[in-house]
């Protein structure tokens, strides 16, 4: 049996040549896109330099969509960007790893809110958590920091366990050790410092351990406390312990104030004084006026009282003239007894 083969003609080569052809030609949109507008045809996925990978997008119309189709480039009407990361429900866009440990996460939700770091949440819409943990219940919060807490619409938290509780709220600061968080649990109110308590609706505390306890009150001041309505506390260690009252400083402090434009109400404090020192004067004349009216009576008083102690010393002494007088009688009669009794027994 003959074992030769004859080689491929000239026609066969050409008809395979052209099947190859006609395959390369469909497969070419695949992995090539012709660039409109300039007549250079280039490939979009391009090697660099230190064995990196780049997109080679480098017109509007090219768009890379991670986790969607055309119906989410579309959403995106005249800015249609580079790179689109689509999700549903409440998944994030990006996460982070390092160490085979979950590092963090980014995730832009469709309500206005922005969450980033380890396990952020947000409840409400128009947020933004940044942070380990940061929890924000309310609309429009704002939560920067490991495990801070906004519970109240518009309230802001920033700062290691910080918690902004009242609505309208600011906190900045950070409490101890993870201890009891630094807050501003009433309306309108503000934090600032570690460990800081304003806890009255629109109460200020500034200042490290420092507590604005009431509405209206103000502490400023490392452990500066305002404790009632309206009270307000100013210096390290100043405490106002009763409403409408203003405390400057402590016990240890002195007290300067260099200008000379200091005001009492609407008048400057020399008119003030000045005007009040002529009404202090009234009033030491009338309390001179009173003096001596009280000086005379206390003397008419005491002329009573010395004209009635004579009268007494008189009644006395006529009591005892009038003892005097009954104790003679009575030694008279007695003896006119005996000397009659004597009488009758000599007749």
């Amino acid at each position: 049996m003959d074992s030769k083969r004859n080689a491929f003609s000239l026609m066969e080569m050409m008809v395979v040549m052209l099947v190859v052809a006609i395959v390369m030609a469909l497969s070419a949109p695949m992995i090539t896109k012709k660039t409109t507008g300039s007549g250079v045809n280039s490939c979009l996925w391009t090697a660099l330099t230190g064995g990196n990978i780049g997109f080679n997008a480098n017109t509007d119309k090219v768009s890379v969509v991670i986790g969607g189709n055309n119906s989410e480039i579309s959403a995106f009407a005249n800015a249609t960007p580079k790179l689109t990361l689509a999700t549903k429900e409440t998944l994030p866009q990006l996460g982070f790893i390092e160490d085979d440990t979950v590092a963090g996460i980014i995730q832009l939700k469709n309500n206005n809110s922005i969450l980033i770091g380890n396990y952020p949440k947000s409840g409400g819409s128009n947020s933004i958590a940044l942070g380990g943990n940061t929890n924000i219940s309310a609309d429009g919060g704002i939560g920067i920091g490991t495990e801070t807490r906004v519970l109240k619409r518009s309230g802001i938290a920033i700062g290691h366990y910080s918690n902004a509780g009242g609505e309208n709220s600011i906190t900045i600061g950070q409490s101890a050790n993870g201890g009891t968080q630094s807050g501003a649990s009433g309306t309108n109110a503000i934090a600032i410092g570690t460990i800081v308590r304003a806890d009255g609706t629109s109460g200020i505390a500034i200042g490290s351990k420092s507590i604005a306890a009431e509405t209206d009150a103000i502490a400023i001041g490392n452990s500066a406390q305002a404790l009632h309505k309206k009270s307000v506390a100013i210096g390290a260690g100043a405490v106002s312990n009763t409403s409408s009252q203003i405390i400057l400083g402590s016990t240890t402090h002195k007290v300067y104030i260099p200008s000379e434009e200091l005001y009492i109400g609407n008048k400057n404090i020399v008119e003030w004084l000045e005007e009040h020192e002529e009404k202090l004067a009234n009033h030491e004349d009338r309390i001179a006026r009173l003096e001596g009216m009280y000086t005379g009576l206390k003397n008419k008083v005491d002329l009573h009282d010395n004209k009635i102690s004579e009268l007494n010393n008189k009644i006395n002494e006529l009591k005892k003239l009038i003892n005097d007088k009954f104790n003679e009688l009575s030694r008279k009669i007695y003896n006119w007894f005996q000397i009659l009794k004597i009488e009758c027994r000599g007749w």
